[in-house]
C-alpha cells in the first residue's frame, strides 16, 4: 500500500516537472530573443489611433489577393468596381472602430537585413491598407501567430517595428465581401393579420389554406380540405412559422445566374398574404367603426404579398430569394424545412 503511495507521488513530481521543462523549452528562448532584439514587455502598446471618421479608403489583402475594397464617396461607402451595391453602415463603422487604437502585446525593433520569414511578414497572411481624409496612409503586414502569448505578428508600413498584434486585429477583418453588403429585411408579420398561405413544392406535399370571412376560421384546400380555427393550437403554432422571418447572409447582390443556386425553378415556392393597419389620428386599434374580429376595419387595412424562393441547399441552409428580387440569400435550414414541410407540423 506505501509503495503505490510512493510511486503515485514520484509519478506526480516527474508530471510536473515535465510540465516545467515543456514550458522552459518554449518560453526560455522567447525570453533570450526579447532580451537581444530589445523587445519591449508591456501589458499593452498603443501601435496607432485612428479616427474612424477620418477614413476615406479600406482594402484588405489575404496572401496577396484583395478580398474587399470600399472607398467613401460624398459620405457614403461604396464598392470602387460597383457602386450601386448598398453596403451596410454599421458593419463598415465595426471594422473602422476597431482601430481606435491599434494594440499591441509587445514591439521590438527591426535589425538590417532581417529576415521577416521567421515571422510570416515576407508574404504577409493578411494585409490591411487604410487612406484617411488628410493624405496619411497605414498598412498592416499580418504574419504568423505569436507563440504562447497568441496574438499575430505583424508590421507598419510607417516604420521599422515589428509588433505582436492582438487576436482581434486579425479576426476582426477576416470577413467576406459580401458581409459588407446591407441585407434586406424580411416584414415582421403578425400571425393573426395572415389572410392566405400557399406552399408549392416541386417535390413533397403542397398546402394551400385562406382564411375565411369571420377572420378566425381557416379552410386548407390542399393537401385536402378541412377547417380550422385560428386559435386552434396546432394552427397557431404552423402560422407561427411564417412571421419572424429572417436571412442568415447574402450570397450574391443582383445575381444574374440564379440556376447556380436552384433558383431559376425553385424547389419550392411559398405566398404569405396579410395585412398592416393604417392607424388613422383619433382612433386607437380594436375601436374604429366597422372593425373586425381582429379589431382593424377594412378601410384601415393594407393588404401586402411576400413570396418567397426557395432553392437548394447549402453548408448554412438553403439558398433564398424573393419572386421578385435578383438578390440571393442563405436562410436557416430549420426555418425554411417549417415552411416547406407544413404536413408534418400539422396534423391534417
Amino acid at each position: 500500500m506505501r509503495r503505490k503511495k510512493k510511486n503515485g507521488i514520484m509519478l506526480l513530481v516527474l508530471c510536473v516537472v515535465l510540465a516545467g521543462a515543456v514550458l522552459l523549452y518554449y518560453f526560455l528562448p522567447q525570453r533570450m530573443e526579447d532580451k537581444e532584439t530589445g523587445m519591449e514587455e508591456t501589458e499593452s502598446i498603443i501601435v496607432d489611433q485612428i479616427d474612424s471618421t477620418s477614413v476615406s479608403s479600406l482594402e484588405v489583402k489575404k496572401e496577396g489577393k484583395v478580398i474587399y475594397s470600399i472607398q467613401k464617396i460624398s459620405g457614403s461607402w461604396q464598392f470602387p468596381d460597383d457602386k450601386e451595391v448598398p453596403l451596410d453602415s454599421d458593419v463598415i463603422a465595426g471594422l473602422l472602430d476597431s482601430l481606435d487604437p491599434v494594440r499591441a502585446s509587445r514591439e521590438f525593433k527591426m535589425t538590417e537585413g532581417q529576415d521577416l520569414s521567421q515571422y510570416g511578414l515576407e508574404t504577409p497572411a493578411m494585409t490591411i491598407q487604410i487612406d484617411c481624409d488628410n493624405g496619411k496612409s497605414i498598412q498592416y503586414d499580418l504574419g504568423e501567430t505569436v507563440p504562447i502569448s497568441g496574438g499575430y505578428y505583424g508590421s507598419s508600413a510607417s516604420g521599422n517595428l515589428i509588433y505582436c498584434l492582438d487576436e482581434s486585429m486579425y479576426s476582426t477583418f477576416d470577413i467576406e465581401k459580401n458581409s459588407l453588403i446591407r441585407m434586406e429585411e424580411l416584414p415582421e408579420i403578425d400571425a393573426s393579420r395572415i389572410t392566405y398561405l400557399k406552399v408549392e413544392n416541386k417535390k413533397g406535399t403542397d398546402f394551400e389554406a385562406a382564411v375565411g370571412e369571420d377572420g378566425r376560421t381557416w379552410e386548407a384546400s390542399r393537401p385536402e380540405k378541412r377547417k380550422m380555427k385560428e386559435e386552434d393550437t396546432e394552427w397557431e403554432t404552423v402560422r407561427g412559422y411564417f412571421t419572424s422571418l429572417v436571412y442568415d447572409s447574402i450570397a450574391e447582390y443582383h445575381s444574374t445566374n440564379l440556376d447556380r443556386y436552384g433558383l431559376k425553378e425553385p424547389s419550392a415556392v411559398i405566398t404569405i398574404k396579410y395585412y398592416e393597419q393604417e392607424k388613422e389620428s383619433g382612433d386607437s386599434e380594436g375601436t374604429a367603426s366597422g372593425a373586425g374580429a381582429h379589431g382593424a376595419a377594412e378601410e384601415e387595412r393594407v393588404y401586402h404579398t411576400l413570396q418567397l424562393c426557395i432553392g437548394d441547399s447549402c453548408e448554412e441552409g438553403y439558398y433564398v430569394c424573393r419572386k421578385d428580387s435578383s438578390n440571393v440569400y442563405i436562410m436557416a435550414e430549420d426555418m425554411v424545412k417549417n415552411m416547406t414541410e407544413v404536413d408534418g407540423h400539422f396534423s391534417m
